[in-house]
């Protein structure tokens, strides 16, 4: 179930690997493609929690958000693939403490994930209901952060330094958030995501951005978690299926259609109708 696990996961996206020689054992490339994987879904956790934060806490302050009902799609989901890629962390070259620490701040999240949704469906328009998210998310992201720090000295000089560079930045903007900050709202309500430092230096280029994907008649808010020239991976979604037809616009309003072809939980890989070339700006050219 592992290897079928590892093949899907990282078609969606992953860094470009970390040069080894020609001699080194398959088992030690598996290995980083654990732990890429691992950081990959604590990252994109962190980033969620950041964005959810600062929406209760711009509702909290009664600052203007613009459909807080779609903070929903940020919310932590649980999956079989943190499960499964922790249970391999020996595999991955993470101690056992630093995997319990990380299944527990994942355990946490999940459970919180009621109450925001409440929450959220009310609009944040309950005082008391406010105070009570703005301090268990308070403490989720506090709990966030050291988690990041010490994944982060587990894997110092095993990945490439953009990881750790969106670490330290997501740390931080964690801190804010738990602080009573909301980075994520702009100041006519709407939901913006952080420029993380990473950039893929291979084919695949992190996104991590809002976007609407259109199928079957119907507008859905999704996170488009990276692209390359010929593919978009996308996080959040609603039920789709293999083979299907969708149209994916960006946050400038740029729109992109393409193909389902493959699906694992809340993710998807979308094939492009027509490959993007090597300058295009979503490319970082």
């Amino acid at each position: 179930m592992l290897q079928s696990l590892r093949s899907k996961v990282f078609t969606a996206g992953r860094a470009e690997t970390p040069a080894s020689s020609p001699g080194a054992p398959a088992s030690a490339l598996d290995g980083v493609a654990l732990l890429e994987a691992i950081v990959c879904e604590t990252q994109t956790e962190a980033l969620h929690a950041v964005v959810v934060t600062s929406g209760i806490n711009a509702l909290r302050l009664k600052r203007p958000v613009k459909n807080p009902q779609s903070l929903k799609n940020f919310l932590p989901r649980e999956t079989t693939v943190v499960g499964e890629l922790l249970r391999a962390h020996d595999e991955a070259g993470l101690t056992a403490r630093a995997a319990a620490e990380l299944r527990d701040t994942f355990a946490a999240l999940a459970a919180a994930r009621t109450g925001a949704e409440r929450f959220f469906v009310g609009s944040g328009q309950e005082t008391d209901l406010a105070a009570a998210m703005a301090a268990q998310w308070s403490r989720l992201c506090d709990q966030m952060a050291e988690g990041l720090k010490g994944l982060a000295a587990e894997t110092a000089g095993r990945l490439p330094d953009y990881y750790a560079d969106n670490s330290a930045t997501l740390a931080k903007m964690l801190a804010s958030v738990a602080g009573g900050a909301q980075p994520c709202i702009n100041a006519a309500g709407d939901v913006v995501l952080p420029d993380l430092p990473q950039r893929r230096r291979a084919a695949r280029r992190s996104l991590l951005q809002q976007v609407t994907l259109r199928h079957r008649g119907k507008n859905t808010p999704v996170i488009a978690k990276d692209i390359s020239a010929t593919g978009v991976g996308l996080d959040r979604v609603p039920e789709l299926k293999l083979e299907e037809l969708v149209q994916i616009e960006m946050t400038g309003g740029r729109r992109l259609m393409g193909m389902v072809v493959w699906i694992k939980g809340v993710t998807a890989g979308i094939r492009l109708g027509k490959p993007l070339p090597p300058n295009d700006p979503l490319l970082g050219g």
